[in-house]
C-alpha cells in the first residue's frame, strides 16, 4: 500500500509543474496524494535570551515524508510571535538543500516576555497549526518595566520539551583561558561511532544565554478524516493565491481573466483564468525584499471582490507557558546586553553612499518590435491621438462610442484584445488608457505579434512608460487592488567568523560566533574567531535534529575570557 502511494506521488510530481502554473481545480486524486505528503520543520537560534533591538539569528531544518527525489516546498516562512500568536516580525526564505537561515530584528517597543519563533511552509497551512515548528525565546526590554503575559486563555496549547541527547563529538579548544580580543581555535571531530547526522548549528555565547529547549505540543488537534487543501506546495518559489466573488451574492466568479503585475518592475506580468471556484494562483520569479503588486480582472461587473489569501498564516494559536521570569544569571546577562547595545549604537557607522545607477529595464516580453520616444514628435495631447497618428502597427477605432485598439494587419489572434499597459500595470479600460496625457509619457513600446501570458491570449502589446514611473498619475483601474507583498529575504546572518573590530572601537558582541550550517567528520574541523572586550565563561554549543529518533543531538564545551 505504501509503495503504491509512493509511486503515485512520484508520478504526480512529474505533472506538478503544469498543475502549479495553471492551478487546476481541486480534485480527489490530488487530495489523496497530497494527504500522504507530510512536512516537518525544526528551528535553531544563536541564543535563547535577547534584549530589544537585537537580531535573532536562526536556522530552519526541513524534512518531508515520504522522502522524494525533490522537495515538496522551496519556501519557508518564519515569524517572531507573542504567546497569543500575534506576529511582531516576519520573513520568507528560500529552502536550499532542505534548510534556510537568516535573522529577525527584534522591535524596540516590545514588552518583556516569552516569545516564540514560528516556522511553516505554505503546504503546512493545510494542516493544524500545532504541526508548525516553534522555539521559545526570552526577550527583555531594558527601557520598559512592563511584561507581556498571556496565561488566561483556557484553550491555549501546552508546549513540552523534546528529548535531547549528548553525542560523541569532541570540541577541543587550544586553551581554556583567553584574554580579550584573543584568537580562539576550536578543533571539532566526530567519532566513528556517533553516526551520520544532519548538518549542525554552532554558537558561542555567554554561559546561561543558550539552553537546549526545543518544544512541541502535548495535545495537537486530531487531523480530519477527509483531507482537503486550500494551499498548493511552493515547489518553485513564492506564490500568491486568491478568489474572485460577487460582493452581493458571494458566489464565485469563474472563467474571468486575472492579471498580476509587479509595479515598476517591467520584467514580470502574469495572467490566469479563474477556475469554477473563482480561484486563481500565481508563482513569482525569484526576487528579494518587498514589491508593490497590482491585481486586476477584466470582469465587467461592478460587484466583483478580489480576495487575496493571507500572505502569512493568520490562524490563531495560543501557547501556555510557565510565565516570564529571569534567573539571577539571566538578569546579569540582560544588564550586560543592554550596555553592549547602547555602546554599539553609539559607535555604529552607516554607509551614506547611495547607488544612483538607473537599473536597466527588461520588459516581460523581451525586446519590443519598436520603441517610440514621445519627445521626438509634435505635441499630441493624448495617447489616443499619439497612437492614431504615429503608431502605424495598430489602429484606433470606436464601436458604439467605445474606443478600441487592434493590429492593422490581421493575425491568428486578431479576435483577441490588445494588451495595453502603463508602467507595467495593465489598463484594460481603453478609454482610461487613451485619456492619458502624452506629456507624461516618455516612450511607447509595441509588440505587433500575438502574445500569450499564462492562458491569456492577446493580439499584441502597447506599453506606455511614464517619466515618473507612477502610472502617469491616473487612478487605479476598476476591479483592481494594490498592495505590498514580501519576497525572499536573503539567507544571511548578522555575524559570522572572525570579527574585525578596529582597535579604537569597543567590541561588545553578545554572540562571538554563529554558523547555522556545518558538518563534522572523523577528520578534525578547525573554527577560529576572536574574543570580545567582555570577560566571563562562554559556552560552545553544537546542535542538530535527528528526524528518526525525534531528538535534539548536541555537544558542548566552555572556555573563559579573563
Amino acid at each position: 500500500m505504501k509503495l503504491k502511494i509512493l509511486i503515485k506521488i512520484i508520478c504526480f510530481l512529474l505533472l506538478l509543474k503544469p498543475l502549479l502554473i495553471e492551478a487546476q481545480e481541486n480534485n480527489s486524486n490530488f487530495a489523496d496524494i497530497g494527504s500522504s505528503v507530510k512536512e516537518e520543520l525544526f528551528i535553531f537560534s544563536d541564543r535563547d535570551l535577547y534584549v530589544t533591538n537585537e537580531f535573532i539569528n536562526f536556522k530552519v531544518d526541513y524534512q518531508q515524508y515520504p522522502v522524494l527525489h525533490m522537495s515538496w516546498s522551496k519556501v519557508v516562512y518564519i515569524e517572531l510571535i507573542k504567546s497569543d500568536g500575534t506576529p511582531v516580525a516576519q520573513k520568507k526564505l528560500q529552502l536550499i538543500n532542505n534548510k534556510a537561515s537568516g535573522y529577525l530584528e527584534i522591535p524596540s517597543d516590545l514588552f518583556s516576555g516569552i516569545y516564540y519563533l514560528k516556522s511553516y511552509t505554505r503546504w503546512m497551512r493545510n494542516f493544524p497549526v500545532e504541526n508548525y515548528a516553534y522555539k521559545e525565546v526570552k526577550i527583555v526590554n531594558p527601557k520598559n518595566s512592563f511584561t507581556f503575559d498571556n496565561q488566561d486563555d483556557k484553550k491555549s496549547f501546552q508546549a513540552k520539551n523534546l528529548d535531547v541527547k549528548a553525542i560523541d563529538i569532541t570540541i577541543g579548544t587550544d586553551k581554556k583561558n583567553y584574554e580579550k580580543r584573543e584568537n580562539v581555535r576550536l578543533e571539532i571531530s566526530q567519532t566513528k561511532n556517533s553516526g551520520q547526522h544532519q548538518p549542525f548549528s554552532i554558537s558561542v555565547t555567554k554561559k546561561g544565554s543558550n539552553k537546549i529547549n526545543p518544544i512541541s505540543f502535548a495535545n495537537p488537534e486530531s487531523e480530519p478524516n477527509e483531507f482537503s487543501y486550500n494551499f498548493l506546495p511552493e515547489i518553485y518559489g513564492i506564490s500568491l493565491s486568491g478568489k474572485l466573488e460577487n460582493r452581493q451574492t458571494k458566489e464565485p466568479v469563474s472563467n474571468a481573466m486575472v492579471l498580476m503585475a509587479l509595479v515598476n518592475d517591467t520584467s514580470f506580468l502574469a495572467g490566469y483564468k479563474t477556475n469554477s471556484d473563482g480561484k486563481f494562483f500565481f508563482t513569482f520569479p525569484k526576487s528579494f525584499n518587498e514589491h508593490d503588486i497590482i491585481i486586476e480582472t477584466d470582469s465587467s461587473s461592478d460587484y466583483i471582490s478580489i480576495n487575496i489569501d493571507d500572505e502569512f498564516c493568520s490562524r490563531p494559536i495560543k501557547i501556555s507557558n510557565d510565565g516570564f521570569s529571569l534567573s539571577d544569571q539571566e538578569k546579569e546577562l540582560v544588564k550586560e546586553y543592554s550596555i553592549n547595545n547602547q555602546i554599539e549604537e553609539a559607535y555604529k557607522t552607516t554607509d551614506s553612499a547611495k547607488d544612483t545607477t538607473k537599473p536597466v529595464e527588461i520588459s516581460f516580453y523581451g525586446s519590443p518590435t519598436r520603441t517610440i520616444l514621445t519627445h521626438k514628435y509634435i505635441d499630441l495631447p493624448f495617447l489616443e491621438e499619439f497612437i492614431f497618428e504615429l503608431i502605424v502597427e495598430f489602429q484606433v477605432s470606436h464601436r458604439k462610442g467605445i474606443p478600441t485598439i487592434t493590429p492593422r494587419e490581421r493575425n491568428s489572434f486578431s479576435n483577441y484584445p490588445t494588451l495595453t499597459l502603463i508602467d507595467n500595470v495593465p489598463i484594460l479600460d481603453y478609454s482610461k488608457f487613451f485619456g492619458v496625457r502624452t506629456n507624461k509619457i516618455e516612450c511607447v513600446e509595441i509588440v505587433d505579434k500575438p502574445y500569450i501570458i499564462g492562458d491569456q491570449k492577446f493580439s499584441g502589446v502597447v506599453h506606455a512608460k511614464s517619466y515618473e514611473r507612477n502610472i502617469a498619475g491616473i487612478d487605479l483601474p476598476d476591479n483592481s487592488i494594490f498592495f505590498d507583498y514580501k519576497m525572499f529575504s536573503k539567507n544571511e546572518t548578522k555575524l559570522s567568523g572572525i570579527h574585525d573590530t578596529p582597535e579604537n572601537y569597543p567590541d561588545r558582541r553578545n554572540c562571538l560566533y554563529w554558523n547555522p550550517d556545518i558538518s563534522f567528520s572523523a577528520q578534525p574541523q578547525i573554527i577560529e574567531f576572536k574574543t570580545a572586550d567582555l570577560t566571563g565563561e562562554y559556552q560552545v554549543l553544537i546542535q542538530t535534529y535527528d528526524p528518526v529518533s525525534k531528538q535534539i543531538l548536541y555537544s558542548e564545551t566552555s572556555f573563559v575570557v579573563e
